[in-house]
């Protein structure tokens, strides 16, 4: 990563300003692919080892694996409230002709804003809960 950086900021030097915005995208093009690609895998590979991990950790140890299916479950329950309570109401706003105003799209939007708000909550509850809790003991 830190070499791709690097190789971004030495071709960077090279474009001239002045020049119009489809020339300088052409001329960084290449790099942009490649922080791209690096980004895919990147990606790829942290999927890869957060699934792979705790399904080791559940074969080598299955009382651990019981406790993650139980996390699982509650996540998907927060996410099954937060969609439930979502709206795929179209908005209505002036000057705006895009296409991401669906209703799939308003949807998961939704879902996502209502269960931050769940997974905040909780986290407050819990930071409450543990300060509380070391009073009484």
């Amino acid at each position: 990563s830190v070499v791709l950086v690097v190789i971004f900021y030495v071709n960077s030097g090279n474009i001239n300003p002045d020049d119009p915005t489809s020339k300088q995208m052409s001329d960084l093009g290449p790099i942009l692919d490649t922080f791209t690609y690096w980004t895919y895998f990147m990606v790829a590979a942290t999927l890869f080892f957060t699934l792979i991990f705790p399904i080791a950790n559940m074969v080598s140890n299955p009382k651990s694996g019981i406790k993650t299916v139980i996390s699982l479950a509650v996540l998907a329950l927060i996410l099954f409230i937060g969609y439930s309570l979502a709206d795929d109401t179209i908005l209505r706003i002036p000057g705006y002709d895009g296409d991401d105003n669906i209703p799939s799209r308003l949807k998961l939007t939704g879902m996502g804003i209502y269960t931050m708000y769940i997974m905040l909550g909780g986290a407050l509850l819990a930071m409450l809960y543990s300060s509380i809790s070391r009073l009484f003991k």
